[in-house]
């Protein structure tokens, strides 16, 4: 079946379907990363005005936050200040009062023993030494902070260890190897992603990138 157009509208190009979903995709993946920076951005305020820095573990509540990205923020927190983290969010549907959360940890802090010591505020949780997550009435949330830095640990004695896997020339980059890489996902706790370090190089030339200045671009040789 034909259609004619009115002469008085005027096409420029008519995506095909599968271009039309890549277009969406893309636009989930980039609001979906805004999402996520504005979430760490508040996070690192909070922790700024109350600080919780100070503290052996980040504890920090951001009503609004969506639950499902509250292990990104937990993950980006415990990257910049090198202490274990856990985000707290208002649960959605029908759990008025409590609070979901993701727990982020480093070498050395067993993140479920921590929480199996406080086990008796929490409604239920679950995870490993490194990443965990639960959910707790509201409430108990000051309480719950209380105890969990009480917990026994001398975070002031780690320091943050980087483990290179492989000294590699720059030569050796290629799209190929990216590919690859990526084939080893899904990454996490005992299957870290691969770390290559670079010697000898010298910054040229530095310049920082996107919309919210989140991006740095360098020039090295």
């Amino acid at each position: 079946r034909t259609t004619e157009i009115p002469e008085d509208v005027h096409v420029t190009h008519i995506a095909p379907r599968q271009d039309l979903g890549g277009i969406l995709e893309f636009d989930r993946t980039r609001a979906r990363k805004n999402m996520t920076l504005d979430a760490v951005n508040r996070a690192i305020r909070i922790i700024s005005q109350e600080g919780l820095a100070d503290n052996n573990v980040i504890v920090c509540y951001i009503p609004d936050c969506h639950e499902a990205l509250a292990g990104l923020v937990a993950g980006r927190i415990t990257a910049q200040y090198y202490k274990p983290t856990i985000i707290l969010t208002d649960a959605m549907g029908d759990f008025e009062g409590q609070a979901k959360a993701s727990a982020r940890s480093i070498e050395g802090f067993n993140m479920h023993e921590a929480l199996t010591s406080v086990s008796d505020l929490l409604l239920k949780f679950g995870g490993h030494k490194m990443a965990a997550g639960f959910s707790i009435n509201i409430s108990d949330i000051p309480e719950f902070t209380k105890r969990i830095n009480e917990y026994p640990a001398d975070l002031g004695t780690y320091k943050e260890t980087v483990w290179i896997d492989v000294p590699m020339p720059p030569s050796y980059v290629s799209e190929k190897l990216i590919n690859e890489i990526n084939m080893l996902a899904p990454f996490g706790e005992g299957n870290k992603k691969p770390l290559f370090a670079f010697k000898g190089l010298k910054v040229v030339d530095a310049r920082v990138l996107g919309q919210k200045n989140n991006f740095l671009k360098l020039l090295l040789e």
